[in-house]
């Protein structure tokens, strides 16, 4: 960020910190600069945040995209905000807004890099009747209840649980991602790549005899064939 232009050179940012004065942070609300804040306190209706000497509100709903039911653990944090109104006496911040200007990057290269048959882990950040929204790092999958099982009694993963799961389908243009549970004999087969090795002896059981060789477990999904040859 260019925060000032003089006759010794151009002074530059990666964010605004420290002892930047209200002129500084003036320039930060016109051009969507980042500034950094120290949550001091909270107030019925959100925090008091500290900005280099100036004192500014978040509102509750802003400090974060996902902020729990734990607001007072946001006291003494040092947050970057994006200032979303600045006046003569009051000045506004969001946390929520950095972190979503932060997602929509992630999601970008989210819609890049995903393939169809990917095995993923992500959280659980919503959860319907009909399934749950699993987060894969700035975009978000449909796990529907179906994957999970048939009839009334199928439970779903609590919001904040950790799942595995595998990419069915994407369409950018919906911005939609289908996702399902991760084939076991698939994780089986991959992790077989790196567990056995060409050349190397290891022990199996027999556990089919057909006509023209044996097969053999190698490990729990694994099956080699011993040909009768």
């Amino acid at each position: 960020f260019v925060i000032s232009v003089g006759p010794r050179g151009i002074r530059l940012a990666e964010k605004l910190s420290g002892s930047g004065s209200r002129e500084m942070l003036e320039e930060a609300f016109r051009g969507k600069i980042p500034v950094e804040g120290l949550v001091e306190s909270r107030n019925p209706g959100g925090f008091n945040i500290q900005l280099s000497g100036v004192t500014a509100f978040c509102p509750v709903s802003q400090i974060a995209r996902h902020a729990g039911d734990d607001l007072d653990s946001y006291v003494g944090q040092t947050l970057a905000f994006i200032i979303s109104e600045f006046k003569e006496r009051d000045v506004v911040v969001s946390h929520r807004a950095y972190q979503e200007t932060l997602a929509a990057e992630d999601a970008a290269k989210a819609w890049k890099n995903l393939k169809e048959g990917e095995v993923k882990e992500g959280a659980v950040v919503t959860v319907e009747d009909f399934g749950v929204f699993v987060d894969l790092g700035g975009v978000q999958g449909l796990l529907h209840k179906s994957e999970l099982g048939q009839g009334a009694d199928v439970t779903l993963p609590a919001k904040g649980e950790v799942l595995t799961v595998r990419i069915k389908s994407i369409d950018p243009s919906k911005e939609r991602i289908s996702l399902g549970l991760p084939d076991k004999g698939a994780a089986a087969w991959a992790a077989a790549r790196d567990s056995f090795i060409e050349g190397e002896e290891y022990t199996g059981t027999v556990t089919r005899l057909m006509d023209f060789g044996a097969f053999v477990k190698l490990s729990e999904g694994v099956e080699g064939l011993v040909h009768v040859s």
